[in-house]
């Protein structure tokens, strides 16, 4: 499967549709697919543009970005971000302990790791 955007032109305004295109059909992703399905996209079409797009950021942060997920797409994003962290500083903030054992799966075991334990005025107590 491919992503495809189609820009369109409504009254004046700027539209753009997100197709999932297979090998012999195509589908507006807005209409058809879940809500984990379009957390997966929309995940995608950031991280490319994070990966290829000229910026000075070194940096990606991610808010509770496996919603909805099965699994599977636990994994696949937890492998991704596991390579994206060689690179780039990396923030999530999730509840999912699913997903956070498999980022600890993941990653290298001397990679620098922080867990936000608890936080207060002072401000988050850090666990190594």
């Amino acid at each position: 499967m491919s992503l495809k955007i189609e820009p369109e032109t409504v009254r004046g305004k700027n539209i753009y549709w997100i197709k999932a295109q297979g090998k012999e059909e195509s589908t507006y992703i807005q209409t058809r697919f879940s809500g984990a399905q379009l957390n997966s996209v929309a995940l995608a079409i950031f991280l490319t543009m994070a990966k290829h797009l000229p910026h000075n950021l070194g940096f990606i942060i991610l808010d509770d970005p496996t919603q909805s997920m099965d699994h599977a797409h636990k994994e696949a994003l937890a492998k991704i971000l596991s390579e994206e962290m060689m690179v780039k500083q990396v923030l999530i903030a999730t509840q999912d302990q699913e997903f956070l054992d498999l980022i600890r799966d993941f990653c290298p075991k001397d990679m620098k790791r922080f867990m936000i334990q608890e936080w207060s005025v002072k401000g988050p107590l850090l666990q190594a």
